[in-house]
């Protein structure tokens, strides 16, 4: 979707729609052991942009859990890089639940992802990276955790990210973008799908690329 927040009506991107729908028909695959995500294995026909856009989804489902504390932080692999995570557990005994908020600050990370575009003839200006931030991010995610005679099973996922950049140092001079996610349980079903005839290889991890 696109338009500018906060007056217009945000209206259906359908060019950008219908140029990635082929590929966002096939199926990805990807390792996921105790909660974290691992290589990502895609056919090569599957654009690196589409493949981004998987990620994004994927992302939601790193889960560096420890039962044994209640609150935690870890640095910990996601699409922006190895960023500093906070964990922050509780239980409902009365329904079973795990209710659990990982929160990521974007301007702590090892190995940021980023892509700089048009910066040819710019300098740094290590005065001006002192007194602030140009991009400054964040991203929280909670999440509700329902334990199973056969093991946990993640009844919901929300996410949202926000992202600010100013180029310049002029008040309210900001560019401002929030990405929301929300992922729902809904049934575990018998049947298995249809394998999909394709060469699959590695495409890489969580993170972008």
């Amino acid at each position: 979707y696109s338009g500018l927040w906060p007056k217009d009506d945000f209206s259906p991107a359908t060019k950008i729609t219908s140029a990635l729908a082929a590929q966002l028909t096939t199926p990805i695959k990807f390792e996921y052991s105790n909660g974290v995500v691992g290589k990502v294995f895609a056919p090569a026909g599957v654009s690196e942009t589409v493949l981004n856009i998987y990620r994004g989804v994927l992302n939601i489902f790193q889960l560096n859990i420890k039962k044994t504390q209640n609150v935690y932080e870890l640095q910990e692999p996601g699409t922006q890089g190895v960023c500093k995570t906070h964990y922050l557990l509780s239980e409902d005994a009365k329904d079973e639940l795990i209710l659990l908020t990982k929160s990521k600050d974007l301007n702590k990370c090892q190995k940021r992802i980023m892509k700089d575009i048009g910066l040819t003839y710019t300098e740094r200006c290590v005065q001006c990276e002192a007194r602030g931030n140009n991009l400054k991010a964040a991203a929280a995610s909670n999440y509700v955790i329902k334990e199973t005679a056969t093991g946990a099973l993640l009844l919901n996922a929300s996410g949202i990210e926000i992202i600010q950049f100013s180029p310049l140092n002029i008040m309210n001079g900001a560019a401002q973008m929030e990405a929301r996610q929300n992922l729902t349980f809904l049934e575990i079903k018998e049947t298995r799908s249809a394998p999909y005839s394709a060469e699959y290889v590695h495409r890489g991890s969580v993170q972008y690329e």
